[in-house]
């Protein structure tokens, strides 16, 4: 079992025991952790699918409210310079292609949400 499924279970856990079971739904749907949590879901599957057209709109959507800027535009930026290592470390020519789209990709995010 992951580390973050353990996590997970834990948080649902404490919250059933503060909160009766017919409001655990409502409350935690509500949640403004629940909220995030759902956000970097979200940014993380658009990072993981750059082809996808609604990727770069779901980043545009989040990385443009001021609140959360700066942690996904640093977000943004490891997983830029993580990938340019990447690409300079590899041989492979199929391998840097994928790594090259995500690198444009990357580069297209942080600008998008910069000039917002």
């Amino acid at each position: 079992m992951s580390i973050k499924r353990i996590l997970t279970i834990l948080f649902i856990c404490s919250i059933s025991l503060v909160l009766p079971a017919d409001e655990i739904s409502k409350d935690l749907l509500t949640s403004e952790e629940y909220q995030i949590g759902m956000m970097v879901k979200m940014i993380e599957t658009a990072i993981q699918e750059p082809e996808k057209p609604e990727s770069l709109e779901i980043i545009a959507m989040y990385g443009t409210d001021t609140r959360y800027y700066v942690m996904i535009r640093g977000w943004l930026t490891q997983k830029l310079a993580g990938v340019q290592s990447q690409n300079q470390a590899s041989h492979n020519d199929d391998q840097n292609s994928k790594l090259m789209r995500k690198e444009i990709f990357l580069t297209k995010a942080i600008r998008r949400i910069d000039l917002e």
